[in-house]
């Protein structure tokens, strides 16, 4: 189920890639139905299920769902919110920000 922030998000990642194109494309995450044909690696989850703070660790063909850690982040108001971070795949690591699965 998608919160309201990830709607709104979801709505500024697809104006994004009509824009920009910079959101993970299909060849470049991987959806929740599996692993099937994908290299044994981390791979961010597609949008906007990348927005909940997983990435997928593909192994031998098997899907595995992997958390990344939580963190603080600050709103508009300056307040505190805690949050899973978000896989970035240049990185190979759990992140604030990514290009793959943009929050803004």
């Amino acid at each position: 189920m998608l919160t309201m922030v990830s709607r709104v998000t979801y709505l500024v990642c697809v104006f994004a890639v009509y824009l920009s194109r910079n959101c993970a494309n299909a060849d470049d995450c991987v959806p929740v139905e599996g692993c099937t044909g994908k290299p044994d690696g981390d791979y961010p989850m597609c949008y906007p299920d990348c927005l909940d703070g997983y990435y997928v660790a593909c192994s031998g063909g098997f899907y595995n769902e992997m958390p990344c850690q939580e963190a603080y982040y600050l709103d508009g108001n300056g307040n505190e919110i805690l949050a899973r971070l978000i896989f970035d795949p240049e990185a190979g690591a759990c992140v604030y920000e990514s290009r793959s699965c943009p929050w803004f």
